[in-house]
């Protein structure tokens, strides 16, 4: 008697957590987007008065934020479309290149390790759904026979 794959798994949720990691990367895109250079640089509490008043220095600070601001973005549109176009409908290949963001994000992290307290434990998670949801994206019918 042949088995049906049981669509009640709770394995075939991993994709929802790459939805919220996508979510994640765009609320972290528009601060640096949005709110980093809009902070005025003599305020002494946010400011850049502490490294320099000059002008030129402020605006590359400024320049480089958008630039990561939009490099971030579009991260996030890839995980958000890896997740929903490829681990939502279970293929394989989206599972391996989903290795990917945890790999980038501790690659990235290993370069600024301040965020690593807020990386750290979202890469962990990544990396256990990912191990965890091996078997439903590798499930096939004739191995529930045998």
């Amino acid at each position: 008697m042949a088995t049906q794959l049981n669509v009640r798994d709770p394995r075939r949720h991993t994709w929802m957590l790459f939805i919220a990691y996508a979510l994640l990367f765009v609320a972290f895109a528009a601060y640096n987007y949005l709110y980093i250079p809009n902070i005025e640089p003599a305020d002494p509490d946010q400011g850049w008065a502490w490294l320099t008043l000059d002008p030129d220095v402020i605006e590359y600070i400024k320049f480089n934020f958008r630039v990561l601001g939009t490099w971030v973005l579009g991260f996030a549109v890839l995980v958000g479309a890896l997740a929903g176009l490829g681990l939502r409908n279970r293929q394989r290949a989206a599972w391996f290149a989903a290795w990917y963001v945890p790999a980038h994000v501790l690659l990235v992290s290993s370069l600024m390790p301040w965020v690593l307290p807020i990386t750290g434990p979202l890469t962990l998670i990544a990396i256990a759904a990912l191990v965890w949801s091996r078997r439903w994206y590798f499930f096939t019918i004739d191995e529930a026979t045998s």
